[in-house]
């Protein structure tokens, strides 16, 4: 028989709970308290404190990018470092940028990345047009079931191309 929010536990007996954290935009030292309400007279409310360190596994350095101000028609390059900080080997299956008409990735190929072992991706904008400004994410994609993919945002604002740089470049 089921009470309310769960099932009967008569006395002398135990359930087993479980429990499950989410930790994909967690890391470091985590912890949560769980309370559970009884129909027990002489323990009404029982609490769980469950304590976790959640270690990343994939690490992307830096979590942002900013490109700061640029002029629009230049071509603008940031690196970021992709690192393996599990104890297996990682396959990176596809690197992709939005908005991809105007962003350039270096590798864009799939690779493996051994444990402690790091990569470096480039990142190259190229704004076409003034726009205040452009936002968009690089996504990396992953063999990892539990973590297929992870992202970082990077932001640029776009200022006119002066008559000088316009010149030089025609």
């Amino acid at each position: 028989m089921l009470a309310p929010g769960g099932p009967d536990i008569n006395p002398g007996e135990s359930q087993q709970i479980t429990i499950q954290i989410a930790t994909i935009s967690r890391k470091g030292s985590f912890r949560k308290d769980i309370y559970l309400t009884t129909n027990d007279p002489d323990a009404a409310t029982a609490k769980l404190s469950i304590q976790a360190d959640v270690q990343e596994v994939i690490v992307i350095e830096p979590r942002y990018i900013n490109f700061g101000m640029i002029k629009a028609g230049a071509t603008h390059h940031k690196a970021i470092q992709v690192i393996n900080k599990g104890n297996d080997p990682l396959t990176i299956t596809h690197i992709s940028a939005n908005p991809e008409q105007i962003v350039q990735l270096v590798p864009q190929e799939e690779f493996i990345l051994a444990p402690k072992e790091h990569r470096e991706i480039l990142l190259t904008l190229t704004p076409v047009e003034s726009k205040k400004n452009i936002y968009g994410n690089l996504i990396i994609s992953t063999d990892l079931e539990y973590l297929p993919q992870k992202s970082i945002r990077f932001r640029a604002q776009v200022i006119p191309e002066s008559k000088e740089t316009s010149q030089n470049t025609e």
